[in-house]
C-alpha cells in the first residue's frame, strides 16, 4: 500500500491511503524517524514496515514545481496582455 502524509499531529500521522484515497491516522512509533508531510510512505506488508519512497517524492516534487512555473508563466503572459489594452 502507498500513503501520502497529509500532515503530523502529536503521534500520528495523518496519511491519504492511495488505492482508497481515504485519510488514516498511522501510529508514528511505526513510521521512519524522519517522516515529513508530502512524504510518500510505502506499507511492506512481509515485514511489517513502512518505508519513505524518496524516489517518488523527488518525482512528484518536480512535477509540481514544474506545473507552478507554468502557472506563473500563464499568469505573466496574461498581465501582459491586460497591459497593452490599458490606455
Amino acid at each position: 500500500m502507498r500513503y501520502v502524509v497529509d500532515r503530523i499531529e502529536e503521534d500520528i500521522a495523518v496519511c491519504e491511503n492511495e488505492d482508497t484515497s481515504e485519510m488514516e491516522e498511522l501510529d508514528l512509533y511505526s513510521l521512519p524517524t524522519d517522516i515529513q508531510e508530502g512524504d510518500i510512505l510505502i506499507y511492506d506488508e512481509e515485514t511489517d514496515e513502512y518505508y519513505i519512497d524518496y524516489d517518488e517524492k523527488a518525482i512528484r516534487k518536480a512535477r509540481i514545481e514544474d506545473r507552478m512555473e507554468d502557472i506563473w508563466e500563464a499568469n505573466n503572459m496574461i498581465d501582459a496582455s491586460e497591459q497593452e489594452y490599458k490606455v
